[in-house]
């Protein structure tokens, strides 16, 4: 499995606070069927995976993107914000539901 790294501020729909929580963060990134891992619209990442480890950098930031995507969904990063990684995977171990975790 190949992950992105996350080194400039994404564009995007989040508020500006919780975009900049992911500058720093490794992430898995979904293949197409033709086997490359850039799409039309990036490098695309399952968002429970995106939750699970923003979770342990940012609660709140973890918390948006929980309450906005469902965990089976992606989040799209343009090539100019992430270094590609072939070949290093990102383990992820906590896939959250879509549950409030207030609740």
């Amino acid at each position: 499995m190949d992950s992105i790294r996350i080194f400039n501020v994404p564009p995007g729909v989040a508020p500006e606070e919780v975009r900049r929580e992911l500058v720093g963060l490794t992430l898995p990134v979904l293949s197409s069927a033709a086997g490359t891992a850039v799409f039309d619209d990036g490098y695309r990442v399952q968002a429970g995976a995106l939750t699970s480890l923003l979770r342990s950098k940012s609660w709140e930031a973890s918390f948006w993107f929980l309450g906005h995507y469902s965990s089976n969904n992606y989040v799209a990063f343009p090539p100019n914000v992430c270094e590609f990684l072939s070949g290093v995977e990102t383990v992820v171990t906590d896939i959250p539901d879509d549950e409030d975790p207030d609740e």
